[in-house]
């Protein structure tokens, strides 16, 4: 009911993670992350970038080129004695 009395802005525990006010929690289908207040901007930053790099790829492979060519595998795997002919 609505009229129940409680905490609000305090600490919480969630799977023994502490969520404080202000924090982030982003989940989906394969479970939850939280971003803490002060994290915000630089998770921002970096999943804009994990974006943009991953646009990149699914272009390179439209175009035509092979996962080896597009992430730049071939060096790997020559160390480790594969030869790749691409």
């Amino acid at each position: 009911m609505k009229e129940t009395i409680a905490a609000v802005n305090d600490p919480i525990i969630v799977g023994g993670e502490t969520i404080n006010p202000g924090d982030i929690i982003v989940g989906d289908a394969d479970g939850l992350v939280v971003v803490r207040r002060q994290e915000v901007r630089e998770a921002a930053r970096l999943s804009q970038a994990r974006e943009d790099a991953e646009a990149g790829y699914i272009a390179a492979y439209k175009a035509g080129k092979s996962v080896i060519e597009v992430i730049n595998l071939a060096p790997a795997l020559k160390a480790k004695g594969l030869v790749v002919d691409i």
